[in-house]
């Protein structure tokens, strides 16, 4: 049995990092690890991205053109396979109107299969505006899914709406990868990009300070001791050598805590939410810490004065774009994790944050809260409001004591709420039980309840 995968946003191998592509990822490994041990496999159907970013309708319509003929050359391919060689299920990776899906639910028609999404959202006031287009496929892929994956529960009302049948709408809360890391490694090339695989696009052209810690009371973030709830197993990164070998790597100096920020460096709620910690964090300058601001982007250039402007000289650390070990050390090494989350409808840094036992500061904002347990994980506070965000850094950064039990409480709930093998676990019950249904002429709603879906 084959299933086949498709993240029209931006695909598992994407060259671009992003939250977004961490998922995609999570959810093809995840899809692997259960077919493995049920004797199923998965593949990446097409590569295609179907983004518009600017509103532009004939883009749009150029890109459902595209997205068409590609669905009829995936149609053919799949046709020329045996019959048991072709895909059982179709499993689409976040479909919204900026980026609907144009392959899947043709395809899953034309096949007979059952069509999931993880992650779909529907916003009623973009009909007929700059992204009508979109929105309208991204309603009918909606209507025409047998399930979809709820990641962030303020996506559900409008889910609901929609589709018309809640029973299809299953809470799936976000997870990590193995051992708390996102997935990489080799992906498979799809039937519709030749070998190796490619990315369709369209592209338009285009002071003195008064320390009030003294530096004897630092510590490095200790391990945590193995009879400990959460504690590390194989692969757990000791937190002093992350902190040694990220401080020679990026040059951050290691007598002071680390607060941590992972983001990619792009405009509209991304800079906001950059330029509020700038003004937070001009509020602490008494205290010691060290800024580590780990991600690049097209406005790098603007997070940087942002933080020149508001910040004295050789506060922070701008590491540029980190990835797979090295990223997990900067997390492992570091004290607490900062994000002021201006709009953020989820934030897969902050949940990565806390599987390597930091705690986390942010805002409570949209799916945040579901992430970040406010008072036990780490302090969630007002959005916008750069006082209060300095209040919290500030409340752990006197109170070491405090980070530690926060970071351990982090780690253990990750690990348990989050963790990569209930989740594959879950997404493989689902999968079987919707191809057993359709195979035997059964709804969606009861093959959901069958795998366990609330």
């Amino acid at each position: 049995m084959k299933i086949a995968f498709y993240a029209p946003l931006k695909a598992p191998g994407h060259p671009a990092p992003s939250g977004d592509r961490t998922l995609a990822r999570l959810f093809f490994a995840a899809l692997r690890r259960a077919g493995e041990t049920r004797g199923w496999g998965v593949e990446i159907a097409s590569r295609y991205r179907s983004f518009d970013g600017t509103g532009d309708a004939e883009r749009q319509a150029r890109l459902r053109d595209l997205g068409i003929g590609l669905g009829e050359r995936l149609m053919r391919r799949y046709r020329q396979r045996p019959a048991g060689e072709r895909p059982r299920l179709w499993f689409t990776y976040h479909l919204y109107h900026k980026a609907p899906d144009w392959l899947g639910p043709a395809v899953a028609e034309r096949l007979g299969i059952p069509y999931v999404v993880a992650e779909a959202s529907h916003a009623a006031k973009q009909a007929g505006g700059a992204w009508g287009l979109g929105h309208d496929a991204a309603a009918r892929a909606i209507r025409r899914a047998d399930a979809i994956l709820a990641l962030n529960r303020d996506d559900v009302p409008g889910i609901v709406e929609i589709m018309g049948d809640p029973s299809r709408v299953v809470v799936f809360p976000p997870f990590l990868g193995p051992r708390g890391r996102s997935p990489g490694g080799e992906l498979p090339a799809s039937p519709t990009s030749g070998a190796g695989g490619s990315f369709v696009s369209l592209r338009t052209p285009a002071a003195s300070e008064t320390a009030d810690v003294r530096p004897a009371a630092f510590r490095p973030r200790p391990a945590v001791r193995a009879e400990e709830p959460g504690a590390p197993g194989r692969g757990r990164i000791d937190p002093a050598a992350a902190r040694a070998a990220a401080g020679r790597r990026f040059g951050a100096p290691a007598g002071v805590p680390w607060l941590l920020c992972v983001a990619m460096m792009r405009g509209g709620r991304k800079l906001a939410s950059f330029e509020l910690l700038a003004h937070a964090l001009a509020r602490l300058v008494a205290l010691r810490w060290h800024l580590v601001l780990a991600g690049d982007g097209p406005v790098r250039c603007e997070v940087r004065a942002a933080m020149a402007n508001r910040l004295p000289a050789g506060r922070a650390t701008f590491t540029g774009r980190v990835e797979g070990e090295a990223l997990a050390g900067l997390y492992a090494g570091s004290d607490i994790f900062v994000w002021p989350a201006v709009g953020e409808p989820l934030g897969m840094a902050m949940l990565e944050a806390q599987g390597h036992g930091l705690p986390v500061v942010a805002a409570r904002t949209r799916g945040v809260p579901e992430l970040v347990r406010d008072g036990d994980t780490g302090l969630l506070v007002r959005e916008g409001d750069p006082a209060a965000f300095a209040d919290a850094i500030g409340d752990l950064l006197r109170s070491p004591e405090r980070r530690r039990r926060m970071g351990l409480a982090a780690r253990v709930r990750a690990a348990r709420e989050h963790g990569f093998e209930a989740a594959s676990d879950r997404i493989g019950a689902l999968v079987d039980a919707l191809v057993r249904g359709r195979a035997q002429g059964r709804p969606p709603a009861p093959a959901l309840a069958e795998a366990g879906a609330p």
